[in-house]
């Protein structure tokens, strides 16, 4: 856990590593089953199904490492209030939260 600094200063708290390892690699163990299992036959309704369940879990093991670039998802606590960033290049800054919470 950080530590608050008693100076006023930035605590940045940044994506739990391992967290997003095993969730990546629990997205593509899911997505090579749904791949293994498709039928040979694309009419079939189970194939649609399967085809769902492939790209939902590709989509997640994409996300989990792009949680792992640095820089690329964070919290930032500061004076100037909580920055916070995640899967895109918007930040959002909330203002006075730390101002209101201070005895």
């Amino acid at each position: 856990m950080a530590q608050i600094p008693r100076d006023g200063g930035v605590i940045t708290l940044r994506p739990a590593r391992r967290k997003w390892i095993l969730v990546g690699l629990a997205c593509l163990g899911f997505t090579a089953i749904a791949v293994a299992l498709l039928p040979s036959e694309p009419d079939r309704l189970d194939a649609v199904g399967l085809a769902f369940g492939a790209a939902f879990f590709g989509l997640g093991a994409l996300i989990s490492a792009w949680q792992l670039v640095p820089g690329a998802a964070y919290l930032r606590i500061g004076p100037d209030g909580l920055v916070v960033k995640s899967l895109s290049a918007a930040r959002r800054k909330f203002r006075g939260v730390l101002r209101d919470a201070r005895p």
